[in-house]
């Protein structure tokens, strides 16, 4: 089926590029076998080439965003680092003190609930990771921060509208009905009860993410 998939990729490009009189009365299997395509000095190109291209597109990476999300959260636990290897994995960038550092957000900062979303604090790091000031700047005479809090505060806005609020306690809310003390283990049973790790904080990992990856494409912060 890949090959087919290649094949067909060809005819288009052939029609595309040279006109459809381009080979006459050859198929691009038989232009292919002939080594036709390779004379003519064209671009090499394989199937697998074409299908990570295809692969690569905005929407489709905003989706796997989403699916990376869900799976880390329900196998993995622990929103903040789930939501960050999500953004990590599917945009292939990488920094393992940065997901380190991401721990202690988890459940609303140690599981209290009442500070940041871990998903949404996982989502700034990675922003502020893309354009933030560095330690050889401290100074940053360039106000390289300032751009780095006007992009924060529109993925805020976006979180926001998304998910109702980036107060851990205010989406727990939203999706349960109650916000829990995921720290208290009676609490955590009934958490877990309600669907904590089923379709409920999985759900936000995976939209956190999502979010995440759609505004460092629109905002050009990385090429997908």
């Amino acid at each position: 089926m890949l090959q087919e998939i290649y094949f067909r990729r060809l005819s288009l490009f052939r029609r595309s590029y040279f006109g459809s009189n381009f080979g006459e009365g050859r198929s691009d299997r038989e232009m292919f076998v002939n080594g036709l395509w390779h004379d003519w000095g064209l671009f090499t190109f394989t199937a697998k080439d074409i299908l990570m291209k295809e692969s690569r597109t905005g929407e489709n990476l905003i989706e796997k965003a989403y699916h990376l999300g869900f799976d880390y959260e329900k196998k993995y636990r622990g929103c903040s680092q789930c939501t960050l290897a999500a953004i990590y994995d599917t945009l292939d960038f990488n920094d393992d003190n940065v997901f380190k550092a991401a721990t202690g957000f988890a459940g609303g900062g140690g599981l209290t609930g009442i500070s940041v979303c871990g998903g949404y604090a996982a989502g700034v790091m990675a922003i502020s990771q893309l354009c933030g000031r560095e330690r050889s700047n401290f100074a940053d005479p360039e106000r390289v921060r300032a751009r780095t809090f006007e992009l924060v505060r529109g993925f805020t806005r976006d979180y926001i509208e998304d998910l109702g609020s980036i107060i851990c306690h205010d989406i727990q809310t939203r999706f349960f009905g109650r916000p829990y003390y995921i720290a208290d283990p009676d609490d955590f049973a009934k958490f877990e009860a309600a669907g904590g790790h089923d379709d409920k904080c999985t759900e936000v990992v995976g939209r956190a993410a999502r979010l995440t990856v759609k505004y460092i494409l629109e905002q050009k912060l990385l090429a997908p």
